[in-house]
């Protein structure tokens, strides 16, 4: 008989094979992984591990896809059935409307409406009514079971703000299907969402120079606050001197770990150019996008701008595949293949390797110079092809 304890364990074995099988193929991709979840207040391995196992992008597919590629036809009829039901799982932003201690909770998804009824002995000792939690949710069969729970919870308030920046990336103020928050990019923004409200509420207000009053900064001073004379005068200058001082060190700190953080994004973005190619847009544009997309490392940044480049890439071939054709029917080329096939530019490949598969296929199939029939093309005016 399937139970959550079963499932449990089940899963706490796969995933262990999937990270196993991660660290030899994406070893440097999955440390850098780690290392971000690292960075987030309260991350913990409960939610982490399965993070990665189920929803981090690798080149554009989660672990558990990479993995039933490479070993799907090895595992049992329960291991895949279990991968499966993974797969349907979804990370959201969850409210408790009833807990039933060291037994089960009730949840409500308060971005698809989905309500379900959970086994979880611990996640239910941990929960109080009404509080949101940050959790995946996965069916299987009649079980709902809970797998990878943020440790922190908010309460509704803090909530409301996550879920309303998720709704906007969203572009939808009412409930979305499931599948809408399978995506990784809604997935990182609800988890930066979650971290800025922790730290929140770990940072109390700090109190800017206009808002100390002089009494304050001489009682501050251990002096007596209805101190006159010149004495007061020079004691505040000199107090609101100090504060001035400090806020200015601390913009500067702030400023100067953006810019650390930015010279940083700028490297790697500048090696994986140097290895695959140039991407569209400036350093700052390219930055400011990421920012707003929610995209968490330069390599997610660069594929994903690199993607657009791969299909003009395609399209040019196709331009000089075109441009052969035509000079085919006048008789100033023979073709070296009676059909012309696709340019074989298939996703995942390099930029380099996609620019050097189209032009050599090109090339094959016409006999003509694929960058001479891409610059001709480029070259020509709008009337020139009905000549």
């Amino acid at each position: 008989m399937t139970t959550a304890s079963s499932l449990h364990a089940l899963d706490y074995r796969l995933v262990s094979e999937i990270l196993q099988f991660a660290e030899d193929e994406f070893g440097r991709d999955l440390e850098e992984e780690t290392d971000v979840l690292e960075t987030h207040p309260g991350m913990s391995p409960q939610f982490a591990v399965p993070w990665i196992a189920y929803v981090s992008d690798f080149y554009r597919r989660p672990l558990v896809d990479w993995f039933l590629t490479a070993h799907g036809r090895s595992l049992k009829r329960d291991e895949r059935k279990w991968l499966e039901a993974q797969r349907n799982g979804w990370l959201s932003i969850w409210e408790v409307v009833a807990v039933e201690r060291g037994r089960s909770i009730d949840l409500r998804d308060m971005l698809t409406n989905e309500e379900r009824h959970v086994q979880e002995v611990s996640a239910s000792k941990l929960v109080d009514l009404h509080q949101l939690v940050l959790t995946r949710v996965v069916d299987a069969d009649s079980i709902s079971l809970i797998c990878g729970m943020h440790p922190l919870a908010l309460d509704p308030l803090e909530g409301a703000v996550v879920i309303e920046s998720v709704r906007k990336l969203l572009r939808r103020k009412t409930a979305v299907t499931p599948d809408r928050l399978r995506d990784p990019k809604v997935a990182w923004r609800m988890l930066l969402g979650w971290s800025d409200a922790i730290a929140r509420r770990r940072t109390p207000p700090r109190l800017q120079n206009k808002d100390v009053t002089d009494e304050e900064l001489l009682q501050v001073l251990g002096l007596d606050p209805e101190l006159q004379g010149p004495e007061r005068n020079a004691l505040v200058t000199m107090a609101r001197n100090q504060l001035a001082l400090e806020e200015r060190v601390e913009q500067l700190t702030t400023v100067e770990t953006g810019r650390a953080v930015e010279n940083s994004w700028a490297k790697q973005l500048d090696d994986l150019e140097a290895s695959y190619g140039a991407i569209p847009g400036t350093r700052e544009q390219q930055l400011r996008f990421a920012a707003e997309e929610g995209i968490v490392s330069p390599a997610d940044l660069y594929f994903k701008l690199s993607a657009p480049v791969k299909k003009e890439v395609e399209g040019l071939a196709s331009a000089a595949r075109r441009e052969a054709e035509k000079r085919v029917q006048s008789g100033g080329l023979r073709p070296r293949s009676s059909a012309a096939a696709p340019a074989p530019v298939k996703a995942g490949m390099s930029m380099r390797d996609a620019v050097k598969a189209a032009a050599k296929s090109a090339e094959k199939e016409t006999g003509l110079s694929w960058k001479q029939a891409v610059k001709r093309v480029l070259t020509s005016t709008p009337g020139d092809e009905k000549q």
